[in-house]
Formats: structure tokens, C-alpha cells, sequence
């Protein structure tokens, strides 16, 4: 960072926060998924397996989607933190979209029948 101001350096120590938070609570969601192996299923699988059969395994999906909404929340924050950053609003914006979603992923779980185009966001 070139930038002199606090919230830059704030809002990379932000997101930077998040991603080891989520790492975390992945490996947490993981710990607790009887059978679960990054080898033959996917991450998404720690919140609820693939339609139309899903398989809730408590407190794995509880842990995982708990995780992503505090990860986007974070990483929106920290976005916001960048926004008038050397790097630039675009930069921030992108940050920003990411971490909402982050955020979308813990809101509604896989098993949740929301729109897909809404998902692609």
C-alpha cells in the first residue's frame, strides 16, 4: 500500500481477516461432516448436498452458513474501508460485490429454492 491513510491499510487487514475466518470455519463445518472429503465433495455439500435428495448434517451446515455470513459482512466492510483507496473505487466495488456473494452463499443454503439467476450473483 502507497496510501498513507489508516482505512486503507484498515480494509486490507479486513478482508485478509475474513479470508482466514472463513478458512477456518470451513475446517470447522468439515470437522463436524461425518464421510466429508474435499477429495469427493464439493464445499458446498457442507451446507446441504445437491437437489433434489438434499442431506442437512447438523451442526456442519449450521457452522458453514454462520461462516459465510459473517465472511461476506466482513469482506463488505472492509470494501467499504477501500473505497477511497490508492487502488481505487473499481477495485473497492469489485471487493464489495464479491463479499455480498459470500454473503448470498450463507444466506440462502443450497437446498433453497431461489432463483439461479439470482444465485449467479
Amino acid at each position: 500500500l502507497n496510501s498513507k491513510r489508516p482505512d486503507d491499510l484498515a480494509g486490507a487487514a479486513q478482508i485478509a481477516g475474513a479470508g482466514r475466518r472463513a478458512l477456518l470455519g470451513i475446517i470447522t463445518a468439515e470437522a463436524f461432516r461425518p464421510g466429508y472429503s474435499t477429495r469427493d465433495h464439493t464445499i458446498s455439500d457442507l451446507d446441504a448436498s445437491m437437489p433434489p435428495e438434499s442431506i442437512i448434517v447438523e451442526p456442519s451446515a449450521t457452522i458453514f452458513n454462520a461462516t459465510m455470513i459473517l465472511t461476506g459482512l466482513l469482506v463488505i466492510a472492509g470494501a467499504l474501508l477501500l473505497f477511497g483507496a490508492a487502488w481505487g473505487r473499481g477495485v473497492a466495488s469489485l471487493v464489495g460485490l464479491f463479499g455480498v456473494g459470500v454473503l448470498g452463499v450463507g444466506l440462502f443454503p443450497g437446498d433453497d429454492p431461489v432463483d439461479p439467476k439470482l444465485r449467479l450473483i
